[in-house]
């Protein structure tokens, strides 16, 4: 495949898709508006958000295969290396968030306390942390069976690739076989975010067959990015759709990790490998926010969403270039 539409180190490996870290910003971005929609007229830019954790996942899957069919890290190793880096960050930040709704809850009397138990491992203390678990396990999973099976023979990959994607449209289109009920049965949390996100673990596998011996041509990696904007407008048009966030999220890594470095990405990147600590901090912020708005008055509507939601991003990024500079807490800082 052509390298240049990466960077190459010195060993001819590739050190970055910046395109791709360009979109995991704009995902975190639309995480942060999705938790910060509090009236009607915000409720509708939700179609435009729905790509981001699928997308998240599928690049995740996407990126473990790319890794786990070029090298040989055993399978023990990678499972404590990914715990290390995924799973011990969840736990800090849950504690993070445990302390600040505790904290919340004394001061302002708002929020309902946390009830802690054993689904607290995997749920977390804030409703968005639950995506490290599963992610972690999710890519051990994916590292595990490219290590077992390897990678689709040569002549086969188009093959695979549609099989997972009939497989990742199957899950999209079943419903969780488990009702969410948070307090009777609080793991259901968990498996219920985890079903939704399961397809983009197919469609990540399919990439990777796809794109492992192919170049696609412009008008491919066109037809990518028409169709994640047909995705996106589809749930304008049509209602929310189980299947549609995650072929947003599919097309969006298919054109990223097909596009060159481009010198004006540079002036972004910095800012944008901070992407999922940004989605780890922002909901200190955005409730934060909230609690003044609130506090003094303010009514739910769309400019004030945006005015928060504009507010907790930056200062979501600040925090996330902090904590990646400062040793101290490099732990708070998957990766």
């Amino acid at each position: 495949m052509d390298r240049q539409r990466a960077e190459i180190t010195g060993t001819g490996k590739i050190s970055r898709f910046e395109a791709v870290d360009l979109a995991k910003l704009a995902a975190a971005a639309a995480v942060v508006w999705i938790h910060v929609m509090s009236c009607d007229a915000s409720q509708e830019l939700l179609p435009l958000c729905r790509f981001a954790v699928p997308f998240f996942t599928c690049a995740s899957v996407y990126f473990v295969l790319q890794k786990g069919s070029s090298q040989k890290i055993p399978v023990y190793s990678y499972c404590l290396q990914r715990a290390r880096r995924l799973y011990v960050p969840f736990l800090w930040w849950s504690g993070i968030y445990l302390a600040a709704r505790l904290l919340k809850h004394t001061i302002t009397g708002d929020g309902a306390p946390i009830a802690l138990s054993s689904a607290t491992l995997l749920n977390g203390t804030a409703h968005h942390l639950w995506f490290l678990p599963f992610v972690c396990l999710a890519s051990i999973l994916a590292y595990v069976v490219v290590q077992r099976v390897g990678p689709p023979r040569s002549g086969l990959e188009a093959w695979w690739a549609l099989a997972f994607f009939l497989v990742g449209i199957g899950f999209a289109l079943t419903p969780c076989p488990v009702i969410l009920q948070t307090v009777e049965f609080p793991i259901s949390y968990f498996i219920d975010h985890s079903w939704d996100a399961l397809p983009a673990i197919f469609f990540g596998a399919a990439l990777f067959c796809l794109l492992r011996n192919m170049e696609p041509p412009m008008l491919l990696r066109a037809a990518a990015l028409v169709l994640a904007f047909v995705a996106i407008a589809w749930e304008f048009v049509l209602g929310i759709h189980a299947l549609a966030p995650h072929i947003a999220g599919a097309s969006i890594l298919f054109f990223t990790t097909t596009q060159a470095n481009r010198d004006w990405m540079k002036w972004i990147w910095p800012w944008a490998q901070l992407a999922f600590v940004v989605y780890l901090v922002h909901v200190l912020f955005v409730e934060a926010l909230q609690t003044v708005a609130n506090r003094y008055g303010g009514v739910p509507s769309l400019p004030a969403d945006l005015s928060i939601w504009a507010l907790a991003l930056v200062v979501s990024a600040l925090a996330a270039k902090f904590i990646s500079r400062s040793g101290a807490v490099a732990w708070f800082f998957p990766r």
